[in-house]
């Protein structure tokens, strides 16, 4: 009676294994020796054969084959690989490729077996089978951009970055500018690595000068990356032109320097000022945005224009705010009718001047007072007994000065135009006599004594009414 040693017999069972597994009748899968992949993309593991009915893909190993992808057995997939595994081709077409999503660094120099058809021909090895992944570190996109050379053209942007998913290319957006992705394509860098471009085309205007962009790409595994920033060089002419003035307050007779405040780009070469001060007109020319003016007039105004390589722009014309101290208009007056006085000052100031009363007695007046634009009109009115000689001053006074004007007040008169009846009858007794006189000369002269007699007593009658 022959007997088997159980050493034996694990002997054998391992050696009728590794015979099987080195004894290979199926058809051949050629299968590259390496794949390149991006770490955060999905990468294909390209497998073409015959027309089959399932596929296992290990990770190949001397003792243990652990499995990668096994529809059938998913359960039996090992951590690293599971949910990240498809085959998503056709079967009865013969595509056993496999899709690892979402490549990591623990996935590099990783070797993979493929094994069609196991029901049927079970594990075979054959070298062809066996595939090594290397993992490459997922890269920022590189961004550029071709600015117009005149405004109103295209800013041309263009963001590109490395990939190993051709089926999932990422996703693109811009940042710093409102842009609509325009074309997206696709080319193979190298083998297995895969570099999309895309393309975006934005009206150059002054806004868009000196703009940070940045490009965003999102692939398949949902992995963000954002570009560097690139600073939009916009070229345009002057615009949005204003003059501005150094100092907050200017006096009258001051000097004063003004700036002609301008966007461009490039910067302006060449400004002008058109001034009127004081009723002179002047224009000036500069290479300097700042200008000095003496003896500033408060009625001065002026423009300025700006020049560059693209064109000219020019300012509003701007007035400017000048202070001077209080005068007192010459219409201001003082009335007095039945009783009551009525006296008004009208004082020119900037800025706005306080106005006061002084007079002669200590009668009570009522005061009032209005603004309007430079002119402040002072209002004084009450009841009021004159004696002769009586005065009325307004005083106007401001940070710059005082004004004062002394106003008399006459019974029954009003200063600057009211005069008396007295003086009336005697103006026009004047006025009678030299017209008897003028009639009389020349009745003499032309001898018509008829005429003359009705023309002089005419002229006797007026007089006695006078």
């Amino acid at each position: 009676m022959t007997t088997y040693s159980p050493t034996l017999n694990l002997g054998l069972l391992s050696l009728l294994s590794a015979s099987l597994m080195l004894t290979c009748h199926c058809g051949t899968v050629p299968l590259p020796q390496s794949v390149q992949a991006v770490e955060g993309s999905c990468v294909l593991v390209p497998c073409h054969t015959e027309s089959h009915t399932r596929v296992i893909w290990y990770m190949y190993h001397i003792r243990t084959w652990p499995k990668v992808y096994d529809v059938k057995d998913r359960a039996n997939v090992i951590d690293q690989f599971r949910e990240r595994t498809s085959v998503p081709g056709s079967a009865d077409k013969g595509n056993c490729t496999l899709m690892i999503k979402n490549v990591q660094r623990s996935d590099n120099e990783v070797s993979l077996y493929v094994n069609t058809n196991p029901d049927t021909e079970g594990r075979q090895y054959d070298p062809e089978r066996l595939v090594k992944i290397f993992v490459q570190t997922r890269h920022s996109p590189v961004i550029d951009a071709r600015p117009s050379q005149v405004e109103g053209g295209d800013v041309l942007l263009s963001c590109s970055i490395l990939h190993s998913c051709p089926p999932s290319p990422p996703a693109f957006q811009w940042k710093g500018l409102s842009a609509d992705t325009g074309s997206v394509s696709t080319q193979e860098e190298r083998i297995g690595v895969w570099r999309t471009i895309a393309t975006a085309a934005v009206k150059a205007t002054p806004e868009h000068n000196g703009k940070a962009v940045r490009c965003v790409t999102t692939v398949s595994s949902g992995f963000r990356e954002m570009s560097r920033s690139v600073m939009l060089n916009i070229p345009y002419a002057p615009t949005a032109l204003k003059v501005l003035v150094e100092k907050a307050a200017v006096k009258e007779g001051d000097s004063v320097t003004l700036i002609c405040d301008v966007n461009s780009n490039p910067t302006p070469t060449l400004y002008m000022w058109n001034i009127i001060n004081g009723g002179e007109v002047s224009e000036q020319k500069s290479t300097e945005k700042s200008l000095s003016v003496n003896d500033v007039s408060r009625s001065i105004s002026l423009t300025c224009a700006a020049r560059n390589s693209i064109g000219w722009g020019r300012s509003a014309r701007l007035t400017l705010d000048v202070d001077f101290a209080p005068s007192i208009l010459p219409n201001s007056s003082c009335t007095e009718r039945g009783g009551i006085l009525k006296c008004v000052c009208l004082a020119q100031s900037r800025p706005e001047a306080s106005i006061t009363w002084l007079m002669d007695g200590n009668q009570s007046f009522t005061l009032d007072s209005t603004q309007k634009g430079e002119v402040k009109s002072a209002t004084l009115t009450g009841t009021i007994k004159l004696t002769p000689n009586v005065n009325v001053s307004c005083t106007a006074v401001n940070t710059h000065g005082t004004a004062t004007l002394v106003m008399p007040v006459w019974p029954h008169q009003t200063t600057q135009t009211w005069i008396g009846t007295e003086y009336l009858w005697i103006i026009v007794s004047v006025c009678g006599v030299t017209l008897l006189g003028f009639v009389t000369c020349l009745c003499i002269r032309q001898k018509r004594r008829k005429y003359c007699d009705i023309i002089l007593l005419i002229t006797r009658y007026s007089s006695f009414v006078v």
